[in-house]
């Protein structure tokens, strides 16, 4: 169990009879990690993210944004989310331990996306922690016209594996 006292802006954790030096605490304090608003031509490539309180990478509005080779954990909502984001790339992406989406793309007018190589693990497997809307607790949910979802792998979904909208899409070689 754990407790902030917001006069003191103390954090205490009740252990038992345990020794709290056995045990690592983290606590996260950003909502989201990276986040652009308008960029375009951005990769972000070979990195570890660890706790965020919302959306790890978020990109709104963005085009030609690219994520390779990331490591994505404990997210408090999606692992990756972009909106409205066109010539995306997730590449060799993995996410675990994300409380909404793994990897969410939803983009109502926009063009050309390509999950592929991504693994997804342990998402939204706890009840009541995701968003209440109906894009929740998808392993990936990708939307706009030519999509392309492929070699990736989902292990533990909460409630959907794979989940796209648009024309022009192809989803093979994936193992949910």
């Amino acid at each position: 169990e754990w407790y902030l006292n917001k006069t003191t802006k103390q954090f205490q954790m009740y252990f038992g009879t345990a020794s709290p030096s056995a045990y690592p605490v983290k606590v996260s304090t950003l909502d989201t990690l990276i986040g652009m608003n308008g960029k375009g031509y951005i990769t972000i490539r070979d990195l570890a993210f660890e706790g965020a309180n919302a959306n790890t990478i978020y990109a709104f509005n963005c085009n030609n944004i690219s994520v390779i080779n990331c490591d994505v954990r404990n997210a408090g909502e999606s692992g990756v989310m972009t909106w409205n984001t066109s010539n995306f790339l997730a590449d060799g992406v993995t996410t675990n331990n994300t409380l909404n989406n793994g990897i969410f793309g939803l983009n109502s007018k926009v063009s050309y996306a390509t999950v592929r190589n991504c693994v997804v693990k342990n998402n939204g497997v706890l009840p009541g922690m995701g968003l209440s809307s109906g894009n929740s607790y998808k392993g990936m949910r990708i939307d706009g016209n030519f999509l392309t979802i492929e070699y990736n792998k989902l292990d533990s979904i909460g409630y959907s594996g794979i989940e796209f909208q648009g024309n022009d899409v192809m989803v093979r070689n994936n193992v949910v």
